[in-house]
């Protein structure tokens, strides 16, 4: 018994291990040892069965029981070994070397073999804590149980018979716990007192479970009794008196009524001290030094004693247990040990191996039963008679051979869990018909079940398969156990039920086939217990209990509903998509009332539930502001602050009064063919706006396009003179058809405001309008533009200014006329929507009244395109009022490329029509949009129209990088996740390549054109930028003309040299000759006199006209400066000469030999009479005459 409590005290015993002597025998029909056979395992290790004995009296009789059997009847060497606790035969039966060491069990890391096979009377329900460690340590070796061994362990608290009769007979009665409350009775009276022990028999305090901090904290937390317990030195112990006891409330103020409670290894001593400080028993727990001395005090000392059975010590004394209130199991696992003790199951074990090395022992050990009384029997004859265990239980079995002989194992009687296995075969059969020699029992395997079966040997149990719908898992078992709900099995003999597969249910149990959910239904996983798992398939929803197909824009994965759709947010990640449940995608919406009716948008929709809009917008496509909010230039929906509106009206008219002005005098200044810094700028700057309007057009194409590019977009959507962005909704304007109207209104309104501009400007005074003066000195010429402010405008001039307003907006302006035909199809195919105003569906009466809107405006718009086209054919002959009508048109462009104007406005209308054409399909819309792009770029770099070279190479650098968006645009439709990164990455650099293109274009000219205002041109920067290099010195080049000129006059060989030599040049050298010829001509003057002047071999009057049709695209060289102002002032009919004459003879300066008088006296008419320079004039005296003549010009 003393394995119970191993935290108590350990009892070292050395391992002791004898196999039996061959020539004793106990029963008469025993296996002789030669006989006998040793255990053999997988390793070919050869050794005895070993039986671990514990050294208490009914442990060694049981394992001597179990001995003589195993040997005698099985025939089997036995080895044993022993100990004095259970936790000892625990960690012997799993292989530990030194078991009985309390310090080190011997194990090692993890046994590998056990020797030790059998074990009986374990007390398993004492050391729970061992043997689940042992089960966890060591799964390979860790010994199993094999049933109860057929009686209980008691114990409890006793007292002698002649005290109880004592007692008794003065009416008290001691076996009952109340008896000992000294509240109402002196049980001590019929005690010895604490005196009565020499304290040389006991163990001292610290020795005992008083110096256990574990225990007295618990004792105290269930009694309370804080003078029974101390603190020392921070640990807990119970309080100790005189060395060697411990003295409980109920007299530990008077301890003439305490008597003893005697104990071994501090068995019950804690229960002893709860019971006696709840109940007020005056009963002081001491703890005998050892078990000899214990059995001889509770003999000669009268108190209360501890003891448990089956056990011998007191076996035949007349003793009785105390009744305590009955066992609380709840309460003792809390530590309260109030209520009484709960008799012990007491185990037998088997090794882990010992089914394979030796079956039949095993279910001997199995079959082992004892009852208490024939045990009891057993210890009280031993105890009596002096006879060894061994003597004994030989003696016990060879009187009891009925009883034992149920316990050997017959191998064909089966017990339930087992059935007839035949050895030969290796096949588990139904009968024990015939030859049974070969037949065992064996454990039914899983897949099968075992069931009984009687016959003539009596009996027995066989394995049958589990039928269809029926699976056993674990094997040994006497039942098939049924497919749960959501499996099932059609197979016989099955270990393990199949969960139903995807799309599949069972809803009843032990069913062999699963049902299948109905037609567009399936299950999100395997295992469907019912049919209402059953949902819909990835890509459809369930609405109004049928499965629906989910149309574009909803994410539908398997059991969509309407009903999560209106609660649905965006998962997390892609991963969670398919588990979240249904959702509207990026970019789409619907109406909760409507929920499947879902709305394309091209902008603030960010999805999930319907109804959702980003940054306040409203409306089926969330491209609306709410009242009292208008849309900003950041896209969301800003509060109308006050005074917004008037703010916005101001800085409007003050841009307006600003810049038409200015507009206007630039544009009326005379045409040259050669490039000017402020144009260079200003064609810059053009060709910026025009980016900005194709941005625009391209953003509106349903395609991923990089962010940077968005917000340049967002942020110079001001300059397309959207009113929306002006605050117009802030003024009550909240209809989308008045909002458009306005839209398209700007256009004609603003050519409007130039004709009333011109107007107003007739009406100024014209003291005002003389301010300008041709002889004023140099240095009042800096003034020059601004006094020009100030005078009237001709038709002409306003013309050219509302030219080039309609030239810089005309891509906007197709493409606000195109918007209302722009309609693209929402998903489902039923409803179309605008694309720059989604929440008007194509086909409504605001439709209607949009298109008719914008059909005027592209009246106007188409209008304006074949004026230009009519005017770019026609400038050359057109007169001087005419050409600077026109001049919006050619002015930035070389003379003989003044209809490229016309190619850039085709540009912005065909941009704008791929919308129109295929609204519903992205990728045609970008690639035809890329042709226009492509097409431009190539017709740009062959024709190189622009005057500066430098312009020409920022066109074609913003045209390829707008390319390049376009691709990117391409690019983004793909619905690769990495890819769309990728490209949205090289979309930002390519964005801001662009910007840099334009800055560092704007910043470089600006600087030089401020550079040459402030040192009048003293640096050539100017020239060197707009050239993109050094520019020809003209004298050099006028020298060149001369020589030439003097080799051609001379003789008929010399030009027929010339001839020849000309023809051997390139088709395009040729034609820059030509070309710089012929603006040289017209800037002279000689172009009327050509052909009376000029004389040719061979000429006619075909080859004449021929002459006249090459030279006429560049006679705008001297045609851009209309007539004067009818002013009748001789300073502005004066001012108007000296222009003309400056601009038709801008060369003549330094061609003609000019006197200093002839250029005081200001006359023009006679440049052309004057002498030509001689023709011997070598070059460095020609440069120094040109030098000499600059500066008499500078001085006049």
């Amino acid at each position: 018994m003393q394995s119970r409590h191993v935290s108590l005290g350990f009892v070292r015993l050395g391992l002791l291990a004898a196999v039996v002597a061959g020539a004793e025998r106990c029963l008469e029909d025993a296996i002789a040892p030669s006989e006998r056979r040793n255990l053999s395992n997988t390793e070919g290790e050869s050794y005895p069965l070993g039986i671990w004995v514990n050294q208490w009296a009914s442990g060694e009789l049981t394992a001597a029981m179990a001995q003589i059997l195993i040997q005698e009847k099985l025939g089997f060497h036995v080895l044993t070994g022993k100990g004095s606790v259970t936790v000892a035969q625990i960690f012997a039966m799993a292989g530990c070397k030194t078991p009985n060491d309390g310090e080190d069990r011997g194990c090692g890391p993890a046994p590998k073999q056990t020797y030790f096979h059998v074990g009986m009377e374990g007390w398993t329900g004492s050391n729970p804590t061992y043997w689940d460690a042992i089960q966890r340590d060591f799964p390979a070796t860790a010994p199993v149980k094999l049933g109860l061994i057929g009686y209980d362990g008691i114990s409890g608290q006793h007292i002698m018979s002649e005290v109880l009769q004592r007692a008794e007979a003065e009416g008290l009665y001691l076996e009952f716990y109340r008896s000992y409350n000294v509240s109402l009775h002196n049980p001590g009276l019929y005690f010895d007192r604490i005196t009565k022990v020499n304290t040389s028999d006991l163990k001292p305090c610290e020795q005992t479970m008083l110096f256990h901090p574990a225990n007295m904290q618990n004792y105290l937390e269930t009694t309370g009794d804080t003078e029974g317990v101390e603190l020392v030195n921070g640990t807990l112990r119970g309080k100790c008196f005189e060395e060697y006891f411990w003295l409980p409330p109920a007299c530990r103020l008077e301890t003439s009524k305490c008597f003893l409670f005697l104990t071994a290894f501090g068995y019950e001593t804690e229960v002893m001290m709860q019971r006696a400080t709840i109940f007020h028993m005056p009963v002081v727990p001491v703890d005998v030094k050892d078990w000899d001395t214990y059995a001889k005090l509770a003999a000669e000392v009268s108190s209360l004693f501890y003891w448990w059975q089956p056990d011998p010590t007191f076996i035949g004394i007349n003793t009785k247990m105390i009744s305590y209130p009955p066992h609380n199991t709840s309460a003792w696992s809390r530590g309260i040990s109030l209520s009484a003790t709960q008799g012990i199951r007491l185990d037998k074990y088997g090794s882990r191996d010992l089914e394979v090395l030796a079956p039949t022992v095993r279910e001997l050990i199995g079959s082992f039963s004892l009852k208490m009384d024939a045990l009891s029997q057993l210890l009280l004859h031993q105890k009596m008679n002096g006879t060894s265990a061994m003597e004994e239980a030989c003696t016990w079995l060879k009187g009891h051979r009925e009883i034992w002989e149920e316990w050997l194992p017959d191998t064909t009687k089966c017990f339930p869990q087992f059935g007839l296995f035949n050895k030969a075969t290796e096949v588990f059969v139904e009968s024990r018909e015939g030859d049974s020699s070969s037949l065992i029992c064996k454990a039914c395997p899983s897949g099968s079940f075992s069931r009984p079966l009687r016959d003539g040997k009596g009996l027995t149990s066989v394995c049958l398969s589990c039928a269809p719908g029926s699976v056993q898992s674990s094997g040994a078992s006497t039942a098939c156990e049924p497919c749960p709900l959501g499996e099932h099995q059609e197979d016989f003999g099955a270990a393990s039920c199949k969960r139903c597969t995807v799309g599949s249910y069972q809803n009843v149990t032990g069913q062999s086939l699963c049902k299948t959910c109905p037609e567009k239904r399936t299950t999100v996983g395997l295992g469907a217990e019912s049919l209402a798992e059953c949902v819909c398939k990835a890509g459809l929803i369930e609405m109004d209990g049928q499965c629906v197909p989910c149309i574009e824009g909803l994410s539908c994965p398997i059991g969509s509903t309407v009903e999560g759709l209106l609660i649905a947010t965006l998962p997390v990640n892609e991963s969670d998509a398919d588990v979240q449940g249904p959702f509207l995608l990026q970019g789409y919406n619907s109406h909760p009332g409507a929920p499947l009716t879902i709305y394309q948008c091209r902008d603030h929709c960010p999805g999930g539930s319907p109804g959702s809009c980003s940054n306040g917008r409203v409306g089926f496509t969330c491209a609306e502001c709410p009242r009292g909010t208008f849309a900003s230039l950041e896209g969301r929906c800003a509060q109308c602050a006050e005074g917004n509106q008037a703010l916005w009206m101001i800085g409007v008219g003050i841009l307006l009064f600003l810049g038409i002005f200015p507009a206007y005098v630039s544009l009326t200044q005379p045409y040259s063919p050669k490039t000017q810094l402020g144009g260079i700028t200003a064609s810059i700057l053009g060709l910026l706006v025009n980016l900005v309007q194709n941005l625009l057009v391209i953003s509106t194409a349903p395609t991923s396009w990089p962010a940077l590019m968005l917000g340049m977009t967002n942020v110079l959507n001001v300059m397309t003179l959207n009113p929306e962005l002006l605050g117009v909704p802030c003024v009550g304007l909240l209809d989308v058809v008045t909002v458009y109207f306005l839209r398209a209104l700007v256009f004609p309104a603003m050519v409007g405001i130039l004709l009333v501009t011109s107007a107003f400007s007739r009406l100024l005074p014209s003291a005002l309008q003389g301010l300008q003066r041709c002889a004023v000195p140099r240095r009042v010429l800096r003034g020059h533009f601004v006094t020009r402010l100030f005078e009237r405008w001709t038709w002409h001039g306003t013309a050219c200014v509302i030219g080039k307003f309609c030239q810089v907006t005309f891509p906007t302006m197709a493409n606000v006329g195109l918007s209302p035909m722009m309609c693209y199809k929402h998903p489902g195919g039923q409803m179309h929507s605008i694309v720059k105003y989604s929440n008007t569906f194509c086909g409504s009466s605001d439709h209607v009244l949009m298109l008719t809107t914008g059909a005027a405006l592209l009246s106007f718009t188409a209008g304006f395109l074949v004026f230009c086209i009519w005017a770019g054919r026609r400038a050359p002959r057109l007169s001087l009022e005419g050409q600077a009508a026109v001049k919006f048109l050619f002015e930035e462009f070389r003379p003989d490329m003044a209809w490229f104007g016309v190619v850039t406005l085709s540009r912005g209308l065909f941009l704008s029509l791929p919308s129109v054409i295929v609204p519903n399909r992205p990728n045609v819309q970008l690639v035809m949009m890329h042709s226009v792009m492509l097409f431009s770029l190539v017709f740009q770099g062959y024709c190189q129209p622009w005057k500066s070279p430098a312009v020409n190479l920022v066109d074609a650098i913003s045209q390829s990088l707008f390319l390049t968006l376009l691709g990117i645009g391409l690019g983004g439709l793909e619905q690769s996740e990495a890819a769309v990164d990728v490209l949205m990455t090289l979309g930002t650099f390519v964005c801001i390549c662009l910007l840099l293109v334009f800055a560092v274009a704007l910043l470089t000219f600006g600087a030089a054109l401020l550079v040459e205002k402030l040192f009048d041109s003293a640096l050539g920067l100017g020239r060197r930028c707009a050239s993109l290099g050094e520019v020809p010195e003209p004298a050099l080049i006028v020298f060149l003309l001369q020589n030439v000129a003097s080799s051609i006059k001379r003789t008929a060989s010399h030009r027929t040299t010339f001839t020849a030599a000309v023809d051997q040049l390139g088709t395009h050298d040729a034609r820059m000759i030509l070309m710089s010829l012929t603006i040289l001509e017209m800037e002279m003057g000689l172009s009327s006199t050509r052909s009376s002047s000029m004389t040719l071999p061979g000429a006619d009057a075909e080859f004449a006209k021929q002459l006249s049709d090459i030279a006429e695209p560049y006679r705008i060289a001297g045609g851009a400066q209309p007539r004067a102002p009818r002013t009748g002032t001789a300073v502005a009919k004066r001012r108007m000469s000296c222009q003309a004459a400056a601009f038709r003879g801008s060369l003549k300066f330094s061609l003609s030999g000019l006197s200093q008088e002839s250029l005081a006296a200001g006359s023009v008419d006679d440049l052309g009479a004057q002498e030509p320079m001689s023709e011997t004039l070598n070059l460095k005296d020609y440069l120094a005459q040109v030098e000499a003549e600059k500066m008499v010009r500078a001085e006049f």
